[in-house]
C-alpha cells in the first residue's frame, strides 16, 4: 500500500506541476505502479490501478519532451530478472509508440472491469479512450 500511495502521489504532483519537464517523474511513477502491480495480484485486478497506469502512460505520450528518461536506476535493489519482467520500458522501440500501447492496454483493461463502472470518472476515461481509438482508426471500446 505504501508503494502505491507514494507512486500515485508522485504521479499527482507531476501532473499538477506547472513545470514543463515532468516526464522523469511521470515515468518513475508508472514504473513504481508496475512494480506494485507485479508484487500484488490484487492490484492487477484493481480498477484504480489500471486507471492510474493509463493516466501515467497517456501523459508520457502527451509529453513534449524529446527524450525518454532513464529510470533503471530506481530498480538497483531489485534482482535483474524481476526488473526485466516488471519494467520493460521502451527498449529500442519508439517510446511514444510504446507508451501508447501501455496506455491502450491499461485503460482497455480498466474499461473491461465491471467494477470500474462504479468509479466516478469511468465515463470520462471511456470518452477519452473511445475518442483516441476512433481517431487512430482503431475500433472503439464496445462497453
Amino acid at each position: 500500500d505504501h508503494l502505491v500511495s507514494r507512486s500515485t502521489y508522485l504521479l499527482d504532483i507531476a501532473l499538477r506541476s506547472p513545470q514543463t519537464q515532468v516526464l522523469p517523474a511521470i515515468a518513475e511513477a508508472a514504473a513504481w505502479l508496475e512494480v506494485a502491480t507485479s508484487l500484488d495480484e490484487n492490484l492487477d485486478n484493481s480498477p484504480s490501478m489500471k486507471k492510474n497506469l493509463g493516466l501515467a502512460y497517456m501523459n508520457i505520450v502527451r509529453s513534449n519532451e524529446s527524450h525518454f528518461p532513464i529510470v533503471e536506476d530506481i530498480f538497483s535493489s531489485i534482482h535483474n530478472e524481476t526488473k526485466q519482467q516488471v519494467w520493460v520500458g521502451p527498449n529500442d522501440e519508439d517510446w511514444k509508440a510504446w507508451a501508447t500501447k501501455q496506455w491502450q492496454r491499461s485503460w482497455g483493461e480498466f474499461l473491461d472491469m465491471s467494477s470500474a463502472r462504479e468509479e466516478a470518472d469511468y465515463q470520462s476515461v471511456k470518452q477519452i479512450y473511445d475518442t483516441v481509438m476512433k481517431s487512430s482508426r482503431t475500433r472503439p471500446h464496445q462497453k
